[in-house]
């Protein structure tokens, strides 16, 4: 979220003219919201494709570049 849209909805939530007791609610649902919902975008399909990239990496089936030849060299291979 930008800071404008921040400032907007501050200035929207101000402009509600809340209650002690309803800001109290607010501020207790802010501050217990669980970031991990908001922020987790990895669907069932993304995690089973990390999984086996990690698997894979384990058992060596991977390939090391370490300069930037040899990733144009890799991609130019494709």
């Amino acid at each position: 979220m930008t800071t404008v849209a921040m400032n907007n909805l501050w200035n929207y939530i101000e402009g509600l003219s809340l209650s002690a007791r309803n800001r109290k609610w607010l501020a207790e649902r802010l501050t217990n919201y669980d970031t991990k919902k908001a922020d987790n975008v990895i669907t069932p399909e993304l995690q089973a494709k990390i999984d086996q990239a990690r698997k894979d990496l384990r058992e060596g089936r991977c390939v090391t570049l370490h300069t930037h030849e040899d990733i144009d060299a890799y991609f130019n291979s494709l």
